[in-house]
């Protein structure tokens, strides 16, 4: 898929529901030419798709304009990252990985299916542990200099790393500062999907619809 077609099928399911109503229903078409789209919890920013000259947003199911201003993006992108893994190479093979990772940790908290992503000896491994349900599940994502451990709601994963599957990215990269805190996940070539903390497993805040 081209940066057009990415954002066609991935803007729905980036988009909040209609119960949410307003703005983040839609696609934001800015000035710098990037489009983005957000439901306060993940959010897929594609650069260099548009050349339009006045900003405006358009309903990602029915493009129809919307009208309200948009939440200012910058403020919740983060403008610099300590730690970034190198996802393996064959994307749609961590994908399954991932799939598989989603599922057993839906098993344990359908609303907030939790994993952990440390790396040791270089090796970047997806975790998910509950020693009340006795489940214990492993798979490696990739490679990193860095020391480190954070949160990933699972959900959030697949799809991020769904939309580089489908755009064929030769390689992708997960930033972050540790935690629980925002992660940016990219190809390094216009297509960024950031992933915000849910409320109940980190501290952050999303954009409000304003």
């Amino acid at each position: 898929m081209n940066k057009q077609e990415v954002l066609a099928k991935y803007g729905k399911k980036f988009a909040a529901p209609p119960k949410v109503g307003g703005v983040l229903e839609g696609i934001h078409y800015a000035t710098d030419g990037a489009a983005y789209v957000t439901n306060r919890h993940v959010a897929l920013i594609v650069r260099d798709v548009h050349q339009l000259e006045h900003p405006i947003i358009l309903h990602a199911k029915t493009e129809m304009p919307i009208e309200g201003a948009y939440p200012d993006m910058s403020q919740i992108i983060p403008t610099f990252f300590s730690k970034e893994i190198k996802v393996y190479e064959d994307i749609k093979n961590v994908l399954v990985r991932v799939a598989a990772a989603d599922g057993v940790a839906t098993s344990i908290n359908k609303k907030v299916p939790v994993a952990q992503i440390e790396a040791e000896n270089g090796t970047v491994r997806l975790l998910v542990n509950s020693s009340r349900h006795h489940i214990e599940f492993s798979t490696v994502l990739g490679n990193t200099p860095d020391a480190l451990q954070m949160g990933i709601n699972t959900e959030h994963l697949l799809l991020a790393l769904s939309v580089f599957a489908d755009s064929m990215a030769d390689q992708v990269y997960v930033r972050s500062n540790g935690g629980m805190g925002r992660m940016m996940i990219t190809d390094k070539q216009g297509i960024e999907v950031l992933i915000l903390p849910h409320p109940s497993t980190g501290e952050g805040n999303a954009p409000n619809n304003e």
